[in-house]
């Protein structure tokens, strides 16, 4: 019988997937749409913020936010594991959806 955690990988890795391949089919479908958007100059002028320009900073907060996610996921769950949480979360910041698959995986306590 498979336990919880290996289930929910499982799932994880199958959401992953499809949000992947419906990426692909929006690019497939969008995608000049989408390259009008990327190429718009406004995005590309630099700020005072460090000269980074928009498109800069947006991807910068998409980034930190996407690792704030798997490192609050990684916490939580090796919280719940009785591992050590901060160490999951620093782990599951830096490797983000691997770092979580494989603290789902895992039996060994680190």
């Amino acid at each position: 019988m498979e336990n919880k955690d290996a289930k929910l990988g499982k799932n994880l890795i199958f959401i992953g997937t499809a949000i992947f391949l419906s990426l692909l089919v929006i690019v497939f479908i969008f995608g000049k749409q989408i390259l009008d958007l990327l190429f718009n100059p406004s995005l590309h002028v630099t700020t005072s913020f460090f000269g980074l320009a928009r498109f800069q900073i947006l991807n910068l907060l998409f980034c930190l936010l996407f690792f704030l996610v798997f490192s609050i996921l990684g916490y939580k769950k090796a919280k719940q594991m009785g591992r050590h949480p901060l160490f999951w979360a620093i782990v599951c910041f830096v490797l983000n959806f691997w770092g979580y698959i494989y603290l789902l995986y895992s039996k060994k306590r680190i």
